[in-house]
């Protein structure tokens, strides 16, 4: 609703969003490029992360009738990681593999 409604939303985004983006659309483009990843645009994936990150957890609430399908940010940034992992590895990953490096990041 902020970049919608604040008056100073296109010098928001070019001053605080945009490194960001750049740098995760970057790094995304490195990794396809080296072919750890899918082959994909660096743009369009980029935004898809972003907005599943961002989207994700209030549609998934709406569809499961006002119930949260996470515990915590925790949760959600461990399903979405299982989730991008699995859709763009270059290999099918392990469900283990994905789960202790959860629970890595948890410690």
């Amino acid at each position: 609703a902020f970049l919608e409604l604040h008056w100073k939303a296109e010098q928001f985004g070019n001053e605080y969003l945009s490194p960001i983006l750049s740098e995760i659309s970057w790094y995304m483009e490195a990794i396809i490029k080296d072919g750890r990843i899918r082959a994909s645009d660096p743009t369009i994936l980029t935004a898809a992360l972003m907005m599943t990150t961002l989207v994700h957890p209030e549609i998934a609430s709406l569809i499961n009738g006002g119930r949260h399908i996470y515990r915590n940010s925790q949760d959600a940034a461990s399903a979405h990681s299982a989730f991008w992992l699995e859709l763009l590895s270059r290999d099918p990953i392990c469900p283990k593999i994905v789960s202790q490096i959860s629970m890595e990041h948890e410690s």
